[in-house]
Protein backbone atom coordinates (compact mmCIF):
# COMPACT_ATOMS: atom_id res chain seq x y z
CA UNK A 1 0.00 0.00 0.00
CA UNK A 2 1.51 3.62 -0.55
CA UNK A 3 0.63 5.91 2.04
CA UNK A 4 0.22 9.58 1.29
CA UNK A 5 -1.76 12.16 2.41
CA UNK A 6 -2.78 15.37 4.37
CA UNK A 7 -3.33 15.31 8.54
CA UNK A 8 -4.02 17.97 10.77
CA UNK A 9 -3.06 17.41 14.16
CA UNK A 10 -3.80 19.38 17.54
CA UNK A 11 -0.98 19.61 19.59
CA UNK A 12 -2.24 19.77 23.38
CA UNK A 13 1.63 19.71 25.22
CA UNK A 14 0.00 19.15 28.42
CA UNK A 15 -1.84 16.26 27.44
CA UNK A 16 0.03 14.40 25.34
CA UNK A 17 2.38 11.65 26.51
CA UNK A 18 1.04 11.89 29.89
CA UNK A 19 2.72 8.35 30.54
CA UNK A 20 6.24 9.25 29.53
CA UNK A 21 9.42 11.22 31.79
CA UNK A 22 9.41 13.70 28.91
CA UNK A 23 10.08 17.22 29.12
CA UNK A 24 8.00 20.42 28.31
CA UNK A 25 10.27 21.41 25.47
CA UNK A 26 10.21 17.89 23.73
CA UNK A 27 6.29 17.97 23.81
CA UNK A 28 5.81 21.61 22.29
CA UNK A 29 9.10 21.26 19.81
CA UNK A 30 7.67 18.09 17.81
CA UNK A 31 5.94 18.39 14.47
CA UNK A 32 5.56 15.10 13.28
CA UNK A 33 2.41 12.77 12.83
CA UNK A 34 1.42 11.87 16.15
CA UNK A 35 -1.08 13.93 18.70
CA UNK A 36 -4.65 14.55 18.78
CA UNK A 37 -5.57 13.87 15.28
CA UNK A 38 -8.51 16.05 14.48
CA UNK A 39 -8.53 15.18 10.93
CA UNK A 40 -8.89 12.20 9.44
CA UNK A 41 -11.62 11.84 12.46
CA UNK A 42 -15.53 11.26 11.17
CA UNK A 43 -16.44 13.23 14.19
CA UNK A 44 -15.05 16.56 13.44
CA UNK A 45 -15.93 16.06 9.59
CA UNK A 46 -19.77 16.04 10.71
CA UNK A 47 -19.24 19.08 13.12
CA UNK A 48 -17.65 20.94 10.09
CA UNK A 49 -20.57 21.96 7.91
CA UNK A 50 -19.12 23.59 5.37
CA UNK A 51 -17.35 20.14 4.10
CA UNK A 52 -18.61 18.51 1.45
CA UNK A 53 -17.84 15.64 3.14
CA UNK A 54 -20.33 13.71 5.49
CA UNK A 55 -19.03 10.78 6.10
CA UNK A 56 -15.37 9.82 6.28
CA UNK A 57 -13.68 6.83 5.25
CA UNK A 58 -10.24 6.15 6.80
CA UNK A 59 -9.53 3.77 3.76
CA UNK A 60 -9.30 6.90 1.49
CA UNK A 61 -7.50 9.48 3.52
CA UNK A 62 -4.53 9.88 1.32
CA UNK A 63 -7.23 10.59 -1.38
CA UNK A 64 -8.79 13.95 -0.31
CA UNK A 65 -7.95 17.03 -2.08
CA UNK A 66 -5.84 19.69 -0.25
CA UNK A 67 -8.56 22.48 -1.05
CA UNK A 68 -11.18 20.38 1.41
CA UNK A 69 -8.78 19.60 4.15
CA UNK A 70 -7.59 23.33 4.05
CA UNK A 71 -10.93 24.88 4.14
CA UNK A 72 -11.86 22.37 7.31
CA UNK A 73 -8.22 23.37 8.85
CA UNK A 74 -9.15 27.15 8.63
CA UNK A 75 -12.41 26.28 10.18
CA UNK A 76 -11.27 24.54 12.80
CA UNK A 77 -8.42 27.25 13.35
CA UNK A 78 -11.33 30.31 13.30
CA UNK A 79 -14.10 27.81 15.32
CA UNK A 80 -10.67 27.15 18.24
CA UNK A 81 -8.25 29.83 18.13
CA UNK A 82 -6.68 29.28 21.49
CA UNK A 83 -5.39 25.85 20.30
CA UNK A 84 -2.24 25.15 18.45
CA UNK A 85 -2.93 22.62 14.57
CA UNK A 86 -0.71 22.03 12.26
CA UNK A 87 -1.25 21.13 8.83
CA UNK A 88 0.94 18.21 7.51
CA UNK A 89 1.33 16.18 4.35
CA UNK A 90 2.79 12.50 5.11
CA UNK A 91 4.85 10.47 2.38
CA UNK A 92 6.36 7.85 1.92
CA UNK A 93 10.35 8.46 2.00
CA UNK A 94 10.57 6.85 -1.11
CA UNK A 95 7.89 9.20 -2.62
CA UNK A 96 9.52 11.92 -4.77
CA UNK A 97 6.38 13.72 -5.54
CA UNK A 98 6.17 17.52 -3.92
CA UNK A 99 3.51 18.77 -2.00
CA UNK A 100 2.01 22.27 -2.59
CA UNK A 101 4.64 25.04 -2.15
CA UNK A 102 3.07 26.32 0.58
CA UNK A 103 4.61 23.02 2.34
CA UNK A 104 8.05 22.80 3.63
CA UNK A 105 9.71 19.36 4.24
CA UNK A 106 10.58 19.59 7.88
CA UNK A 107 12.11 15.69 8.34
CA UNK A 108 11.53 12.17 8.70
CA UNK A 109 9.20 10.75 11.77
CA UNK A 110 9.66 7.26 12.28
CA UNK A 111 6.87 5.05 13.39
CA UNK A 112 3.61 3.40 12.25
CA UNK A 113 0.81 5.32 10.12
CA UNK A 114 -1.16 2.32 8.98
CA UNK A 115 -1.87 -1.16 10.46
CA UNK A 116 -4.55 -3.95 10.32
CA UNK A 117 -7.14 -1.60 8.44
CA UNK A 118 -6.60 1.42 10.89
CA UNK A 119 -4.29 4.49 11.03
CA UNK A 120 -2.85 4.65 14.92
CA UNK A 121 -0.25 7.27 13.92
CA UNK A 122 2.04 6.33 16.28
CA UNK A 123 5.77 7.82 16.41
CA UNK A 124 8.41 6.15 17.79
CA UNK A 125 10.66 9.50 17.58
CA UNK A 126 8.14 11.14 19.94
CA UNK A 127 7.27 8.18 22.58
CA UNK A 128 10.48 5.90 22.16
CA UNK A 129 13.48 8.82 22.66
CA UNK A 130 13.80 10.73 25.46
CA UNK A 131 16.07 10.84 28.27
CA UNK A 132 15.89 8.19 30.96
CA UNK A 133 14.36 5.86 27.86
CA UNK A 134 15.75 2.67 26.02
CA UNK A 135 19.65 3.17 26.15
CA UNK A 136 20.15 2.39 22.48
CA UNK A 137 17.74 4.94 21.52
CA UNK A 138 18.83 8.16 23.98
CA UNK A 139 21.31 8.74 21.19
CA UNK A 140 19.25 10.20 19.06
CA UNK A 141 18.27 13.14 21.27
CA UNK A 142 21.75 14.41 19.80
CA UNK A 143 20.44 13.61 16.05
CA UNK A 144 17.09 15.56 16.14
CA UNK A 145 15.93 18.77 14.63
CA UNK A 146 14.46 21.64 16.03
CA UNK A 147 11.27 20.04 15.10
CA UNK A 148 12.02 16.82 16.82
CA UNK A 149 12.18 15.25 13.71
CA UNK A 150 15.37 13.41 11.86
CA UNK A 151 16.96 15.86 9.64
CA UNK A 152 18.30 12.93 7.32
CA UNK A 153 17.18 9.52 5.39
CA UNK A 154 19.93 8.11 6.64
CA UNK A 155 19.88 9.52 10.23
CA UNK A 156 15.97 7.15 9.63
CA UNK A 157 17.90 4.72 8.16
CA UNK A 158 20.29 4.45 11.67
CA UNK A 159 17.47 5.21 13.97
CA UNK A 160 15.35 1.91 12.49
CA UNK A 161 18.23 -0.35 12.86
CA UNK A 162 18.92 0.55 16.18
CA UNK A 163 15.45 0.03 17.33
CA UNK A 164 15.59 -3.42 15.63
CA UNK A 165 18.65 -4.15 17.76
CA UNK A 166 16.73 -2.44 20.49
CA UNK A 167 13.95 -4.96 20.06
CA UNK A 168 16.31 -8.32 20.25
CA UNK A 169 18.13 -6.72 23.18
CA UNK A 170 16.32 -4.70 25.42
CA UNK A 171 12.99 -3.74 25.13
CA UNK A 172 12.87 -1.03 27.96
CA UNK A 173 10.61 2.58 27.13
CA UNK A 174 9.30 0.71 23.77
CA UNK A 175 6.21 0.31 22.56
CA UNK A 176 4.81 -3.85 21.82
CA UNK A 177 1.62 -3.22 20.73
CA UNK A 178 2.36 -2.87 16.91
CA UNK A 179 3.92 -5.17 14.60
CA UNK A 180 7.50 -4.28 13.73
CA UNK A 181 7.27 -4.82 10.22
CA UNK A 182 4.41 -1.60 10.34
CA UNK A 183 7.34 0.85 11.26
CA UNK A 184 8.68 2.88 8.59
CA UNK A 185 10.04 6.35 7.70
CA UNK A 186 7.65 8.96 6.66
CA UNK A 187 8.67 12.46 4.89
CA UNK A 188 6.86 14.97 7.10
CA UNK A 189 6.10 18.87 5.18
CA UNK A 190 4.25 21.45 7.35
CA UNK A 191 2.29 24.01 5.46
CA UNK A 192 2.48 27.03 6.32
CA UNK A 193 -0.40 29.25 7.86
CA UNK A 194 -1.29 32.56 7.20
CA UNK A 195 -3.74 34.50 9.88
CA UNK A 196 -6.31 36.57 7.48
Amino acid sequence: MHLKGYVVVERRPDLIWLNHPISRGKNTAYMGFDGFRTYPNVDEWIEFSNSSIDRYNEDSWHCIELEEVLSYFNWFVRTYPDQTVNLLYLCEESDTTLPDPRFTFIGYDYGVVYEDYTYPFFSSLINEVRIGGNPLLTQFINIVNSFYLLPTLEDCVAYASARQLALKIDTSCMESAYDGSSFAPFKVFLFHYQQS
